[in-house]
């Protein structure tokens, strides 16, 4: 089942949103360059730069959750705070 949501750029795909930033979207090319392709290491640098930032999102958002969410997904509060005392880097 797809339909689309509120922002023109993301769909809801059995229930998970899967988000682009801008419609049609192509992995590699830049938005205003009319498909011109980015170097290989600024791609590294940037895919680094995001996964270091989801990384952050995701201790933040465990940081969120009550205790029975956290028994749900077999966590301790303890386990928490160790998750997110770790640097954003460090896996």
């Amino acid at each position: 089942m797809t339909r689309r949501i509120d922002s023109p750029s993301a769909t809801l795909n059995a229930g998970a949103a899967v988000v682009r930033p801008f419609p049609g979207a192509v992995p590699g090319t830049s938005p205003a360059g009319g498909g011109a392709r980015r170097s290989p290491l600024l791609g590294r640098v940037l895919d680094r730069l995001a996964c270091w930032q989801g990384r952050a999102r995701m201790r933040r958002a465990l940081g969120e959750l009550d205790d029975r969410m956290l028994r749900d997904v077999g966590l301790t509060r303890l386990d928490v705070r160790a998750e997110a005392a770790k640097p954003f880097w460090r896996v």
